[in-house]
């Protein structure tokens, strides 16, 4: 570990002169610095962030919007950074549940980024163009709402702030102190006694005063005015600069990694987009489940009409971009693929947008929209400030994805009473949002939803002035033919050989039941219940063989029934984990299912589909799901749910909320023995 200076502490007060009128000392200008210096100083706070790695801590800070920048020292390799806990907001002030940790991602083929640069041999010095004793590493997104600021705060290293001898060296940092016999490392600052004393660039070092201790490694060192000079590594080891600690020079840390070629991989990974707009590309691109499901992404086809012969959407999308309309409408069965081709597309879109500087992508979920007349309001809550959003819609041509209109909250159907609906009310989103006068001229929208809930004098909802369809295209998506239903099935079992499964059927003889089982070949017409019926159908076709060995009866197989098996599936497997490890709560299945339909009842009860982490009262009342009890991470696990961004949580696709939503049902009316057989649970234990 590099050793600290703790040269600088502060002197006792020993009271005022007796004479309040002597005149003022004089002081250098540079002595007194300007008042505001400590607004921009201290709008750096909040980036600063405590790194523990396995026998090791340090101090770490945000850069260049989104990245995290510490030593070598902290964070030697990729090992350390996958164990590596980073934690925002460790001050004393704040309770233990105000510390956020996150975890770093090292792995550049899930959109990570690592660049290290070694600590000298010697140690402490001399530093080398090769061994500047630095690494650069990105978060694991999505980040927990609390950190929305930081795509917007980092500090830049391509800036080229050069310190200035006898100027100030300001460091925010994590010591390691010992206070009352309790070693902590709070954050603490260093704004005094902080001269710099010599700048040797050929040596890629800053000579400064300050106090430090061991845990500042790796704070960032700042002038008056909070911008990056260079990060602090140790204290000077020669008698020449004793009690003074050396930084490495920001702008050589710049120079190594546009030499070694990460220039434009930091720009990708944090500047794809003005740092606004960054957060909503990259939570796309590290969602786990989005990518999960992007693994067995096939192309999609669509027609204008039904009667039409269907062709490839992405191309008739590219077209619709390129013309002259304003708003695309992309309808479809639920679960056709709506939703994972507008994020696939938005990803892909702003891969692009980097080079070719065209259509600037924004996906919105208007699951969790409140206001039919707010959409980019709340939808871009956390990517725009509310001041900078007008200039940011007039002045960029966007290409919107706004998904799920269906799924709007104040859209959904009403309950009157139990089980009964009541039509909901439509909206244009487009004049409720003023978007003609508001959004560039060129920006183009593309609106999802489900085709049952949009008629055909529906479509006025959707065209730009609520009258005609001038400006409006409709696409209508294709079923799965028999070819794509082959290529995802083979896609599938190479994934799962991937994950070092071994498939006991081959797509032959999937194929096979799927021509042969009545009712199946209507059922896996989309992507999400051809996956799920490629989980469950070998363990169905076995129990109806087991059960029915001597019967000539066949199989015949509904929706209904393969979303219950696919279910009960998902509790089994968490119910067998726990009872092969004795050290986790021990559950019942009965419990797994009653924590589910539960969750369902409340939703239903409350109207809520999708719960929002940023709505403490919401969260109250869905405390007992959502809190972060060993049981409910436990049960949760059973449950087909995903955190969306890490702000909201809802079922994975509006598909698996309204079977649970029927199977609560079910319970509700009594008719729950066929659920509880497939579980095995007698229904007098339930």
């Amino acid at each position: 570990m590099m050793m600290e200076s703790t040269q600088g502490s502060i002197s006792s007060f020993e009271g005022y002169t007796e004479d309040l009128h002597i005149s003022e000392s004089v002081l250098q200008v540079g002595d007194l610095p300007l008042a505001e210096n400590l607004r921009q100083l201290a709008s750096r706070i909040n980036i600063v962030c405590r790194i523990i790695c396995p026998g090791n801590q340090g101090t770490g800070f945000v850069i260049d919007n989104g990245l995290l920048l510490t030593n070598h020292h902290i964070i030697p390799n990729l090992e350390q950074a996958q164990k590596a806990c980073v934690q925002f907001f460790y001050e004393r002030s704040r309770k233990t549940q105000e510390i956020v940790e996150v975890r770093l991602n090292p792995d550049e083929s899930e959109g990570g980024l690592f660049l290290t640069s070694e600590t000298p041999d010697e140690g402490f010095l001399p530093l080398t163009k090769d061994k500047l004793d630095f690494t650069i590493v990105a978060f694991r997104l999505p980040l927990p709402h609390k950190l929305d600021f930081v795509h917007k705060m980092g500090m830049s290293i391509f800036s080229n702030v050069q310190p200035i001898e006898g100027g100030h060296a300001n460091i925010i940092q994590h010591p390691s102190l010992k206070e009352n016999g309790v070693m902590h490392s709070f954050k603490r600052y260093a704004f005094w006694k902080n001269k710099i004393k010599q700048i040797e660039a050929d040596k890629f070092i800053v000579h400064y005063e300050t106090t430090t201790l061991r845990g500042s490694s790796g704070a960032p060192v700042m002038d008056d005015q909070g911008d990056l000079l260079g990060l602090h590594r140790a204290r000077c080891p020669n008698q020449q600069h004793q009690n003074c600690n050396t930084a490495i020079l920001a702008s050589a840390i710049a120079a190594a990694v546009l030499e070694r070629g990460y220039g434009q991989k930091i720009k990708e990974c944090c500047s794809i987009f003005q740092s606004e707009v960054r957060l909503n590309f990259l939570s796309l691109s590290q969602d786990e489940d989005l990518q999960k499901e992007l693994n067995y992404y096939i192309p999609l086809d669509a027609s204008r009409s039904l009667k039409d012969e269907p062709k490839d959407l992405e191309e008739q999308v590219e077209s619709f971009i390129s013309s002259s309309n304003r708003i695309l409408l992309i309808l479809g069965e639920a679960a056709s693929g709506k939703s994972l081709f507008v994020r696939y597309l938005a990803l892909k879109k702003g891969k692009a947008y980097a080079s070719e500087k065209d259509f600037l992508p924004i996906y919105i979920s208007l699951s969790s929209v409140k206001q039919a007349d707010r959409v980019l309001e709340e939808g871009l809550q956390y990517i725009v400030s509310p001041e900078n959003l007008p200039d940011f819609l007039k002045e960029k041509k966007l290409l919107l994805f706004l998904d799920a209109y269906d799924e709007m909250p104040c859209l959904r159907k009403e309950k009157k009473e139990k089980f009964i609906e009541k039509q909901r009310k439509l909206f244009n989103i487009y004049l409720e949002n003023n978007l003609k006068l508001r959004l560039h001229n060129d920006t183009k929208i593309i609106f999802t939803c489900r085709i049952t809930d949009i008629q055909a004098e529906d479509l006025r909802y959707f065209y730009p002035d609520g009258k005609t369809p001038q400006g409006f295209n409709k696409l209508i998506l294709a079923d799965f033919d028999p070819g794509k239903q082959i290529s995802y099935l083979t896609k599938y079992l190479a994934i799962q050989k991937e994950k070092g499964l071994s498939p006991s059927w081959t797509v032959e003889k999937y194929w096979k039941y799927f021509n042969n089982i009545s009712g199946l070949k209507e059922i896996v017409k989309n992507p999400l219940l051809l996956f799920v019926t490629a989980e469950v159908l070998p363990s169905i076709v076995e129990k109806f063989k087991k059960e029915r060995s001597n019967s000539e009866e066949k199989l015949h197989l509904t929706e209904t029934r393969i979303l219950d098996e696919f279910i009960v599936q998902r509790i089994l497997r968490e119910y067998n984990r726990q009872t092969e490890n004795s050290l986790r709560p021990q559950y019942s299945k009965e419990d797994y299912l009653t924590f589910a339909l539960d969750l369902i009842a409340q939703m239903s009860k409350e109207g809520k589909y999708v719960i929002s982490r940023t709505d403490p009262s919401l969260m109250k009342k869905f405390q007992r799901f959502f809190c972060n009890s060993e049981e409910a991470i436990f049960k949760r696990k059973a449950i087909p749910l995903t955190c969306s961004e890490g702000k909201e949580w809802k079922f994975i696709h509006d598909k698996f909320r309204a079977h649970f939503e029927a199977m609560w049902q079910q319970f509700e009316l009594g008719r729950e023995e066929e659920i509880l057989e497939l579980l095995g649970v007698k229904k007098e234990s339930f």
